[in-house]
């Protein structure tokens, strides 16, 4: 709190103090600070210069200009002129955070920036810009969202980027990106994972996973951490997959198929599942499953397994007729009555499989 200047005790015939004398000293030298207060016209001769801790100063009786432009006077041949002066304009709030003609928000320090939008606002952290309205950073460094990406969020982290995308979210991470025709798609930290032209996907953690398509057709993906897993489709779509961790597994033109964690699997059919590492179900045979590894599909609408150890019963359904087949299939069929028929087929023909009584 500043002092005040005093002249208790100096009277006519009174002895005069080193402290009474030095207060003035100190309060025009700066020494202390003291509250000074002028009744009077004050003249001053040289130069003038005025500080204060936010940068502002303000005069008694007169009000903050907010205007750009000003009309000045020159005593000395009575023109007035227009002119542009910044330093008439009212100084920036006081505190940790300036406001743009957006109603934007943003730290007056780390060199963040929110451009060309309104309503949006940075909350702390370093070099992260915003510039699509309605949108917030809430720390981190180097973060962008960029044109296009109205009410989105970046809580935090390094180097992740929303490029037109609405409505969509980074929570954290490094370097993770929702990339274009992908809105209100999310992405739960990790690294280098993108989302492209997949609009509401998700993609949890994990590292350098991808959600790729090629139109807002393709949509409705999901990867839950992992390393190098991939969704991705051409124009037709690949909508609705889901792959469950694991590294290197893609779900390619495909829709409402999934792939259960492990290691290289691909599926390339609709409704194609697959549980094991080094699998594979191959395009048209839709609504296929593989259980194992090292498997390729033969069919669609398959169970493909290494080996099958049923624990109790199982039942095949009865053909008639009998149909096509291929080398090594087992078929029961109907033979009338109630009856069933068990035929193998041997590679050129079904061969009725004779069963001892």
């Amino acid at each position: 709190m500043a002092c005040t200047l005093s002249n208790t005790g100096i009277q006519t015939g009174c002895t005069i103090l080193a402290t009474q004398v030095s207060q003035s000293i100190n309060a025009f030298t700066k020494a202390e600070a003291y509250d000074i207060s002028i009744s009077g016209s004050l003249v001053v001769t040289g130069s003038t210069f005025f500080s204060s801790s936010n940068g502002a100063m303000y005069l008694q009786g007169i009000g903050q200009n907010t205007q750009n432009h000003v009309l000045t006077y020159n005593s000395s041949n009575g023109n007035v002129t227009f002119a542009s002066c910044q330093c008439f304009v009212s100084p920036p709030a006081t505190g940790a955070y300036i406001t743009g003609s957006g109603e934007d928000i943003r730290p007056i320090a780390g060199q963040n920036s929110t451009n060309n939008c309104q309503n949006s606002g940075i909350g702390s952290g370093a070099n992260n810009n915003v510039t699509s309205s309605f949108s917030y950073i809430g720390g981190g460094r180097s973060n962008n969202i960029s044109n296009a990406s109205d009410c989105s969020i970046i809580g935090g982290g390094t180097l992740n980027n929303i490029i037109s995308a609405d409505n969509s979210n980074i929570l954290g991470g490094f370097r993770n990106t929702i990339n274009k025709n992908s809105g209100y798609s999310v992405i739960l930290g990790g690294s280098c994972n993108e989302i492209n032209r997949c609009g509401n996907s998700h993609l949890i953690n994990g590292c350098e996973n991808e959600i790729m398509g090629s139109g807002t057709t393709n949509s409705f993906g999901t990867i839950l951490n992992g390393c190098c897993n991939k969704i991705c489709g051409n124009a037709s779509g690949c909508s609705y997959n889901t792959i469950l961790n694991g590294e290197g597994n893609i779900i390619e033109n495909s829709k409402y198929s999934a792939i259960l964690g492990g290691l290289d699997n691909k599926v390339c059919a609709p409704g194609g599942n697959i549980i094991g590492n080094d699998n594979e179900i191959q395009l048209s045979h839709d609504q296929s499953v593989m259980i194992g590894s090292c498997l390729t599909s033969c069919a669609a609408c398959t169970v493909h397994v290494n080996n099958l150890n049923v624990g109790c019963t199982t039942q095949m359904q009865l053909r008639n007729p009998i149909g096509s087949g291929q080398a090594g299939m087992l078929v029961a069929c109907d033979a009338g009555g109630g009856a069933a028929e068990l035929y193998f087929h041997n590679g050129t023909a079904y061969k009725k499989v004779c069963l001892v009584p």
